[in-house]
């Protein structure tokens, strides 16, 4: 009977009625379209923080222009140029200043030689220059190499494949004073690299392969010194074998052979910090990626290319012995064993002039098979061949007495971690530094663009909840004054039809709650469906970019079907539409609480408004 009369008297102002309650369903659409995209924020950058890796790539610059000096015996000429190169590298510890927030801390990675006889590696390894072979030879008369001369194959001391012939053309081609070589004398040399005659039509002309000199680094990246490094070709005497540069001469040709049976062991601090698993051209297709717990208490554990699997006949589970007889912090293993870069400058012996030995070895699980899918990387930043991944603190030995090449650090070696969206924050910390010789690129997938549309959403969301409020206050203060304070004579005549104060608050409050409610269900309803429509366009219609910040790349990885952007909640609307009916519950109360302090023949004195 309340509810009926309460009705029937806010109904006697249509106009009123309807205005109300379009405003009140106007703003619960606000404050549900708040909440709803406020909710949907949070839970994103929640979501995206745990699926988003920020990491950073280091280079050195060439900032030191060098003249160089090429002598060709060819053409009895010395050829000058100018080449751009690298100032001494660089330590990451320059990276390690304060504020630096980092992940993962700079490190530069080396890749390392693990010798594996028995084991396949098909295709064959064609990095390995076949044409090296170490020989003993003869001269029919005196000459000296500075043009192509005969020489007579004697003892085979290395040779990938037989010799077949019994002379070479041979020129020590850019050597500027070359030593003489004598009749009835017999002499031992590497010969590699060879070139078509000039003015000995279709024959081939070989030139020295290398030195049996050290090219073995301090781990300070200090080039080791020693004094035969530009001997070439040398007489071989009675006991020649039994000298220092006799038994140099056979550890080289123990040397040329090692790698045949070497795959390249990158150990990093995680799978993330090397670009073609960041970028999703390599992924782990079998078994699970090494866990950061695995990283973090360098577990024997190891991720291997499927290549290696297969023609070896290795699954997840299996057992990988690993020795390690070198190191190098000049290259990626993609970049050396690729672009042959491994033979560049250097050869297997050290110091002392004997071929490294294994300096670590363990057993390792094979947590993963990884796959690599098309190109997508250059040279330096794809993966070699049979390259396989460990933990870096799996290796519990020193390196410093294996190191054979040394450089500057360089995108494909030298990497990071940050957290995400602190690249402007590290950046303006890092050039207070004023280290010109450094340039850092970040990749993040497109996280800077997405937190920024993210933060947009969010801002906005806040503006639409607290309009939506503030207009329901506004909105039931107005319409409650009109509907109950200007009808206190109502209220009068009931007190004095004997109605208890109750009865009075009830017959006052119902019809306007009423309205609330349908206006409050009803918006709760339409915000709750327009809530991602309002999401795309305060985005861009794009929660998720797969573009680098630094260009763009093909990916397909699983990360992407967990960046579902968060659905808006019903519970949260009929929520939000909850606390608009309790706004107006409570002030629809105070009001009639308000009237009803005064006196029945009070209020019916009172002049008409």
């Amino acid at each position: 009977m309340l509810i009926r009369n309460s009705i029937k008297q806010i109904m006697r102002t249509p106009v009123k009625t309807i205005l109300f309650f379009l405003l009140i369903t106007l703003a619960s659409i606000l404050s549900t379209l708040g909440s709803n995209l406020w909710r949907i924020s949070i839970a994103n950058m929640k979501a995206f923080e745990e699926v988003f890796t920020t990491i950073g790539i280091v280079e050195q610059k060439k900032t030191v222009l060098n003249k160089v000096e090429s002598w060709d015996s060819i053409d009895k000429s010395q050829k000058s140029y100018y080449v751009s190169k690298y100032n001494d590298p660089l330590s990451v510890s320059v990276l390690d200043f304060e504020g630096a927030d980092y992940i993962f801390q700079p490190v530069k990675r080396p890749f390392y030689g693990a010798y594996l006889p028995g084991y396949k590696f098909l295709p064959p390894n064609a990095f390995w220059s076949t044409g090296n072979v170490i020989i003993e030879f003869t001269v029919d008369e005196d000459c000296i190499p500075d043009h192509a001369v005969k020489i007579n194959v004697g003892k085979q001391i290395y040779s990938r494949y037989p010799i077949n012939v019994p002379t070479f053309w041979f020129c020590d081609r850019y050597n500027m004073n070359p030593d003489k070589l004598y009749a009835g004398k017999t002499y031992i040399m590497a010969m590699g690299e060879s070139y078509t005659g000039t003015g000995i039509e279709g024959s081939t002309i070989y030139t020295p392969a290398g030195a049996i000199g050290s090219y073995q680094y301090s781990q300070e990246g200090e080039l080791l010194p020693d004094e035969t490094r530009d001997i070439f070709y040398e007489e071989v005497t009675e006991g020649f074998y039994e000298t220092e540069h006799g038994k140099r001469w056979l550890n080289l040709a123990e040397g040329y052979e090692w790698p045949y049976a070497t795959v390249p062991v990158t150990a990093t601090n995680s799978t993330k910090l090397i670009i073609p698993f960041y970028n999703g051209t390599t992924y782990v297709d079998q078994g699970e990626d090494i866990s950061k717990e695995e990283y973090a208490n360098g577990d024997k554990v190891c991720l291997v290319p499927s290549s290696f699997a297969r023609y070896n006949n290795r699954k997840v589970g299996d057992k990988l012995t690993l020795p390690l007889y070198y190191a190098n912090y000049r290259s990626s293993a993609g970049r050396a064993f690729g672009s042959g870069e491994i033979w560049a400058g250097f050869n297997m012996l050290n110091a002392q002039g004997e071929a490294y030995p294994v300096f670590y070895e363990a057993e390792y699980t094979i947590a993963g098979i990884y796959l690599t899918i098309g190109g997508g990387n250059s040279s330096g930043y794809r993966l070699a061949e049979h390259e396989i991944i460990i933990p870096s603190k799996s290796i519990e030995a020193s390196d410093k007495d294996n190191i054979i090449a040394y450089g500057p650090m360089m995108g494909y070696t030298t990497s990071f971690q940050i957290p995400n969206g602190s690249i402007e924050e590290y950046m303006e910390k890092f050039q207070k530094l004023g280290i010109d010789e450094l340039e850092i690129k970040f990749y993040d997938k497109g996280y800077t663009e997405l937190k920024a549309g993210l933060d947009h959403i969010k801002g906005m969301s806040l503006f639409l909840l607290l309009a939506g409020l503030v207009a329901t206050v506004l909105i039931l203060i107005f319409f409650c004054n009109m509907f109950i304070s200007k009808q206190k004579k109502r209220t009068a005549v009931e007190r004095s039809l004997g109605m208890s104060k109750w009865s009075c608050t009830r017959s006052m409050m119902h019809g306007i709650l009423l309205i609330a409610l349908v206006g409050s269900i009803i918006g709760s309803l339409a915000g709750f469906f327009l809530t991602d429509k309002a999401a795309n366009v305060l985005s861009g219609n794009n929660y998720y970019d797969t573009t680098y910040t630094n260009g763009s790349v093909n990916n397909s990885t699983e990360e992407e079907g967990e960046l579902e952007s968060a659905k808006p909640n019903i519970a949260l609307s009929m929520a939000t539409g909850g606390v608009i009916v309790m706004l107006a519950v409570m002030l629809s109360f105070v009001v009639v609480t308000n009237n009803l302090k005064c006196e029945p023949l009070e209020l019916l004195s009172e002049k008409s408004e």
